[in-house]
């Protein structure tokens, strides 16, 4: 694969964009591209970087009928004491985009500067008016991923991604979108297998989750969704698949659509006052753990709702 790397300099010092380009291949092209070890000029904010721009930070030669085969891996080395970033936008009119990938691959773990708050650095981070764009890409997955939020706009940002399957294995929040930021997933096939405060976190952002065959959202530590204030949650999908609980204290909102006899959703759901959750069950099972607080909830003929110590 012919490759041309483009460097240049930003405002912020160290920070680097590049594009990588290629033409299709009969065989597999992978590129490994190291964060955290200094090798493209890696600062405290992030490894790739969009600011005040239009950049294509990688592009491949997937085309729409899933033909290419670019496999692209973010292989993390922690910093101790960083903010760490891999992909980031920040500033009104920088968009970061990354198209025609057959597969990204996260892997290793992103670290914070002040692991004592509990809270981890960003896979994908869109700040202040920006945008990151995830186009016509066939499957991003985690493989040996420790930690690191995947997801997070903030600053009426947008996180925006096209994938057919997205498979996240991390011991963290999937998703945040907060102060106005918003996320959107579109996929066949979406997969969050987390153990953080919540699966999708929620402080006065949106977030929509869109699977055409199956959303499965599951948290050990027990919480799928946790909102604050103004913030919105929507998941469609043919099948749904929730293990965990509801959390919404404040003024947001959840809408979530059980479509399939074999959706369902295992946990409790505590919404408070000013909140609004609404769960759909036109067929599936709801297999309450415990008592709940929502707004709305709906059964249709082939739903279950099944009572555990409520």
């Amino acid at each position: 694969m012919s490759k041309k790397i483009l460097r240049r300099s930003l405002a912020l010092g160290a920070l680097m964009a590049f594009v990588i380009t290629g033409s299709a291949m009969a065989a597999e092209t992978v590129k490994n591209i190291p964060i955290g070890n200094g090798e493209f000029g890696y600062s405290e904010q992030s490894g790739l970087d969009a600011n005040g721009g239009n950049d294509i930070l990688l592009k491949g030669s997937l085309d729409a009928d899933g033909n290419g085969k670019e496999k692209i891996t973010f292989d993390i080395t922690p910093v101790p004491d960083v903010n760490m970033v891999v992909v980031r936008a920040y500033g009104a009119g920088s968009v970061a985009t990354i198209k025609d990938i057959d597969t990204i691959i996260i892997k290793g773990k992103v670290t914070s500067k002040d692991s004592s708050t509990g809270y981890s650095g960003n896979v994908f981070n869109a700040m202040s008016g920006s945008e990151i764009k995830l186009e016509n890409i066939g499957t991003i997955k985690t493989e040996s991923f420790e930690q690191g939020m995947v997801f997070h706009a903030i600053g009426g940002s947008r996180v925006e991604v096209n994938a057919r399957n997205i498979d996240i294995n991390v011991a963290d929040n999937a998703i945040a979108a907060q102060t106005n930021g918003t996320v959107v997933l579109n996929s066949e096939n979406i997969s969050f297998d987390t153990n953080g405060a919540s699966s999708i976190y929620a402080n006065g952002g949106k977030v929509n989750i869109t699977a055409t065959n199956k959303l499965y959202i599951s948290n050990e530590s027990g919480k799928i969704m946790s909102l604050n204030g103004a913030s919105e949650v929507t998941l469609d999908a043919k099948h749904t698949v929730l293990v965990g609980n509801i959390n919404s204290p404040s003024k947001s909102k959840v809408d979530v659509e059980f479509k399939s006899t074999d959706s369902s959703f295992d946990g409790i759901v505590n919404t408070a006052n000013e909140a609004n959750t609404t769960l759909k069950f036109s067929a599936g099972t709801w297999n309450l753990k415990g008592a709940s607080t929502i707004s709305n909830v709906t059964f249709g003929a082939d739903s279950v709702l099944n009572i555990d110590g409520a």
